[in-house]
């Protein structure tokens, strides 16, 4: 969804003023169309839960003072829609305060740069941000900024969700774009039927309405209407070449050749099924996540194609390791070796599906270590570790599997389950003056336990006490908020406490157990020991000195974050923390950016999403 061109509805014209000859057209098509009743829609997609509704607020004049022992009702603020969220306290928001010390000029300037992350914690971080029910920023704004938030929702790749959230909003109250929204959604996830309903329902006008009802006539065998309304988007040159070859051909057996590209959009996606088409490849790469990861559980479309896709979406962190094994479950690994595809997506693919199909599990424990070595070499090690605990719920932590406690941990740990981690680092402890793969093992976990140990720093000053009245959602703390069950992929969980620091030989015991060159994976590894709070040597620095360059965030960006978290200010450092961090994988963030980003989300609060980026930054790079 961008906020732009809208799905407008007709406005009035002044008496006696003729039709423009675009609103003529479209009159007499609307005119054509089969009447439909006019029931309220609900916006939440089909089988969810209704959102909860907040109560109206109680409006009353003066009245006399309330006689002793009476309860008194007393009048509270308005809700603002703004202020809506999935997420309240104890859910995985960030707080109703979030955005306390943020302008609305500064968060509507910082907001519509959010795209897609280049991981899974930057994922689930930006959605928390996004989802949070939270008094919006102060001052005035040029949009509905729950529109806004929903937007980025969909960019990052949470099309569902944000229609989830546009769905706690009264009818209407999001403007034309969450209505289009609503559609979207449903069109995304592959139920026309429900979308049709909803076009039906709203008449959106816009060129993209049109389109949507053309294709709903089109589906429903309502031909004479589709082919006046293709006629005036032809005459309005609203229609491109994409769309109408692929209207011409719902229902078809034969696929439609598109060899130029077009609009990438849930329309163009539910248009592709319904004229018997794959994606095509320009597709497949302008697709926003969310499309790419449908396109990934497609079986029919080529195996090439969802390949790339499962790939690109898992890389966006809009794909988790339990829907990409889904993904991957049964194709045949020969084939996954032979597409036509990019050799990271088949290396992440091909080596998983291979282990997974063992059923002896010391067998699979020996593919899944081979798996995780190939990976690490084709640069998806971040992506293999979270798919490799998939395959592990019966290969507990054992001595004669010590050997395979490296493995093991990192994906645990990867999985978000510390504990089961630290039991093989245990296991490989036990064993490892005997057995040189054990004491290696134990040397290579012990700094990423660290890394995912949650230290929080001393807690910060108090923020000052704002003069202002209290904003609606602190009157109405009582009230339950629209809201979405915790979700462990949704909200970070906190980690086993381990060791607050780590043991004096534990570093240089990882250092030695390092395939060269050293340096710059020791560089990255104090990096972001040293943004968690563990003390690094003087002379642990000198050692990497001289580890390769990487290119600086821009300095706007960079200073800001930095600013931002000084003054703990949460959903601005997040959101600029964010921004730093973009599509850009995050294995490939130099170790000052990711020193960075960790520290400033630990100093306003958010130890577990910083932990989390820390854990996820060190298995991305094969540490």
């Amino acid at each position: 969804m961008t906020v732009s061109r809208a799905n407008q509805a007709t406005s009035a014209r002044p008496a006696g003023r003729p039709l423009a000859p675009r609103a003529l057209a479209l009159a007499v098509w609307l005119a054509a169309m089969p009447a439909v009743a006019q029931a309220p829609v609900q916006l939440n997609p089909p089988g969810s839960p209704p959102p909860a509704q907040v109560p109206a607020p109680q409006v009353s004049g003066p009245t006399a003072a309330p006689l002793a022992g009476t309860i008194v009702i007393e009048r509270i603020g308005a809700i603002d829609n703004d202020s809506v969220g999935l997420l309240g306290p104890g859910q995985g928001g960030l707080g109703i305060d979030m955005w306390r010390g943020t302008s609305r000029a500064v968060a509507e300037a910082l907001l519509p740069r959010l795209t897609a992350q280049g991981s899974r914690a930057g994922h689930l971080l930006a959605r928390r941000l996004l989802l949070s029910a939270a008094n919006p920023p102060a001052g005035d704004g040029v949009l509905p900024f729950v529109a806004l938030r929903a937007d980025r929702l969909v960019a990052i790749g949470d099309r569902a969700v944000a229609s989830n959230l546009a769905a706690t909003l009264p009818r209407g109250a999001g403007g034309p774009e969450l209505t289009r929204l609503a559609i979207d959604s449903r069109l995304a996830a592959g139920d026309t039927t429900s979308a049709c309903a909803e076009s039906r329902a709203v008449n959106l006008t816009s060129a993209y309405g049109q389109q949507v009802a053309i294709f709903c006539q089109s589906l429903a065998g309502e031909t004479d209407v589709a082919s006046l309304g293709i006629a005036l988007l032809r005459e309005l040159g609203d229609a491109d070449d994409v769309f109408l070859k692929l209207i011409a051909n719902v229902g078809g057996e034969a696929p439609v050749a598109l060899a130029d590209p077009g609009p990438v959009t849930p329309l163009t996606f539910a248009m592709l099924g319904a004229a018997n088409t794959p994606p095509p490849p320009w597709f497949v790469a302008a697709a926003p996540p969310d499309l790419r990861a449908a396109i990934a559980a497609d079986p029919d479309a080529g195996l090439g194609l969802r390949l790339d896709a499962a790939w690109r979406a898992a890389r966006a962190g809009a794909v988790d390791a339990t829907a990409l094994a889904a993904i991957y479950a049964g194709l045949d690994p020969a084939e996954v070796a032979a597409a036509a595809a990019d050799p990271a997506a088949i290396a992440l693919a091909t080596g998983w599906i291979t282990a997974a199909g063992q059923t002896v599990p010391a067998a699979r424990a020996e593919a899944l270590g081979q798996y995780a070595d190939t990976a690490a070499l084709a640069g998806v090690a971040g992506l293999a570790a979270p798919l490799i605990a998939t395959a592990l719920d019966d290969i507990a932590p054992a001595s004669d599997l010590a050997w395979f406690a490296a493995t093991a941990g990192r994906a645990w740990l990867a999985a978000g389950a510390p504990a089961v981690a630290a039991a093989w680092h245990d296991v490989a402890t036990a064993a490892a003056a005997s057995d040189p793969e054990a004491a290696a093992a134990t040397a290579a976990l012990a700094p990423l336990l660290r890394l995912a140990t949650v230290t929080p720093l001393p807690e910060p000053p108090p923020a000052p006490v704002a003069t202002a009245t209290e904003g609606p959602l602190e009157q109405l703390s009582a009230i339950v908020l629209p809201s979405i069950a915790p979700d462990p992929a949704t909200t970070p969980a906190a980690t086993t406490p381990a060791a607050a620091e780590l043991d004096a030989a534990a570093y240089p015991a990882w250092l030695a157990v390092q395939p060269d060159p050293v340096g710059p994976r020791a560089a990255r590894m104090l990096a972001l020991l040293a943004a968690v709070g563990e003390p690094v040597a003087v002379s642990d620095w000198v050692a990497v000195i001289g580890e390769p360059a990487h290119a600086a965030p821009p300095a706007s960006l960079w200073l800001s974050m930095q600013a931002a978290a000084a003054d703990r200010r949460v959903a601005e450092t997040a959101l600029l923390a964010l921004l730093v961090l973009g599509e850009t994988p995050v294995a490939d963030h130099s170790p000052v950016t990711l020193h960075g980003v960790v520290t400033a989300l630990r100093t306003v609060g958010l130890t577990a999403d910083a932990h989390a980026l820390a854990v996820e930054a060190a298995l991305a790079a094969g540490l």
